[in-house]
């Protein structure tokens, strides 16, 4: 039976501290023929060398490309211009690949033909990545319009693409601004009514760090504008699918960017706060979803925490200056309704932080992943090990 081929896409800016390991687990993978493309972009560190002795060690698996600082995005773009094959793994340098995760992927397409990919869910760490603070659930990937509430691939290191379908909707990486091109092909996939098998195993490990480019507040949220913005007509990356593309009404986009727009004002309130009045610039005409709005206020809050940040008040003085001028200029809310909305996004916070028997569980889980990661890890060394003495 022919061994498929899987290219594994890297994109590495002064992150070679972590790049061994990343590779190390991208070469401990069994059921396929691996090979990685790293794009070394604009690194200062040991970036270079790290990818040089790799080439050295694994001639004709490994690839290094010389990028010019562009970002992840064209990065990633630029490694798959260059991959050689039938399915492909995007892997950020400071990740990993827990060891079965291509053969369980493969598993997964081979029972689904016409999948797409197949997505797993991922152990997310801490900044060390040696202790796991959750498990990002994402295998249950939804369909249209669903797709657009919340990015659905997360991590997108769990997730095993078959190259020519994603080819087929315009590839990896997006024409604008970047930092939403995982939520962006997600959203195409979708769109081109494409079917995503899951993984049911936790199948990678994603380093979460204050330096990670989702926890900064505002290029993510013109990235996801930008994305929300294609949805409203038909995306011409998929004028070739043969099918109708759905799109978005103009109440569904106005509710669904006001929601993104709250979700990185709790990012803001964590991360940034003197960005709090440009965040809430960018609000438009729509239907009021108090509710909604704080409760995607909390839910960035909450994962701007995730990223190692110290907790600052649940709603900083700079965020309250700017929901009263805003709300007062936009809508003219008088002081009274805009301190009850305040207040209804403090609780939301509270309610969303609040370490009930939902914590405890998590934290049982966290503690049993953690030393899932640690054994994980173990077997990659000891692959490594066996296969260099076996060449």
């Amino acid at each position: 039976m022919r061994t498929p081929w899987v290219s594994v896409l890297i994109p590495c800016r002064d992150q070679g501290r972590f790049l061994d390991e990343a590779l190390a687990s991208v070469f401990a993978q069994e059921g396929a023929a691996m090979e990685a493309i790293v794009v070394n972009d604009g690194s200062r560190d040991e970036t270079a060398s790290i990818i040089e002795r790799w080439c050295r060690r694994l001639p004709g698996r490994v690839k290094g490309i010389e990028g010019g600082g562009e970002g992840q995005a064209l990065a990633r773009r630029r490694a798959a211009r260059e991959a050689r094959g039938e399915y492909w793994i995007t892997l950020d340098a400071d990740d990993g690949l827990l060891p079965n995760m291509v053969a369980q992927g493969l598993e997964a397409l081979a029972g689904a033909p016409r999948a797409v990919a197949a997505v797993g869910d991922v152990l997310m760490t801490d900044a060390d990545g040696r202790r796991v603070n959750e498990i990002l659930r994402q295998r249950g990937l939804v369909g249209w319009p669903a797709v657009l509430e919340s990015c659905p691939i997360g991590a997108w290191n769990g997730v095993l693409l078959r190259a020519e379908m994603v080819r087929a909707v315009g590839g990896i990486g997006v024409d604008g601004p970047p930092g939403a091109e995982d939520w962006d092909l997600a959203v195409r996939l979708m769109r081109a009514g494409m079917r995503v098998v899951p993984i049911r195993r936790v199948v990678a490990w994603y380093r979460q760090h204050p330096g990670s480019h989702s926890r900064t507040p505002l290029p993510p949220l013109l990235a996801r504008l930008t994305m929300l913005e294609r949805c409203r007509a038909p995306d011409s990356r998929l004028e070739g699918i043969g099918r109708d593309q759905p799109v978005l009404t103009d109440k569904a986009y106005q509710a669904l960017r006001n929601r993104m727009i709250f979700f990185a004002l709790g990012v803001t309130a964590v991360v940034k706060v003197e960005e709090a009045m440009t965040v809430l610039s960018f609000l438009i005409a729509g239907p009021r979803q108090e509710a909604c709005w704080a409760a995607a206020y909390a839910e960035g809050f909450a994962h701007a925490l995730r990223g190692g940040f110290v907790r600052p008040g649940v709603v900083p003085p700079e965020v309250r200056e700017a929901v009263v001028a805003v709300f007062r200029q936009r809508w003219g809310w008088e002081a009274k309704e805009t301190g009850a909305f305040i207040l209804r996004m403090a609780r939301a916070v509270r309610w969303r932080l609040f370490p009930g028997p939902r914590h405890f569980w998590r934290r049982w889980q966290a503690g049993c992943a953690t030393r899932l990661l640690e054994r994980s890890r173990a077997e990659i060394r000891r692959k490594l090990v066996n296969r260099e003495a076996a060449s």
